[in-house]
């Protein structure tokens, strides 16, 4: 589901004429600072999304939000667009108000 939402946003930048391109977590999730710095250094707009990903010997999450600490970890963002089902923004975890 998250990669065909991400599909739907690259799609919908490059209609309009936003030079975007997809970035998979779960490909480049060793060098996902690397891919994310190689895009914008190619005049591009790199779109990710949380997901699973392998991690050593079992699955993971990775998070939108773990992807944009450690893109921010390597100075590589300078803005974030978060696309959510949610309807607002949490300060702290809604299930355990």
């Amino acid at each position: 589901a998250v990669t065909r939402l991400n599909s739907i946003v690259v799609n919908q930048l490059i209609d309009r004429g936003v030079p975007a391109v997809a970035i998979s977590p779960f490909a480049a999730r060793q060098g996902l600072t690397e891919a994310v710095t190689n895009a914008i250094d190619m005049g591009l707009l790199p779109v990710t999304h949380g997901d699973a990903v392998f991690d050593f010997d079992q699955y993971a999450i990775l998070s939108g939000d773990d992807i944009l600490e450690q893109l921010c970890t390597g100075a590589v963002v300078k803005r974030a667009i978060f696309v959510s089902d949610i309807p607002c923004v949490y300060d702290r975890d809604p299930a355990s108000s």
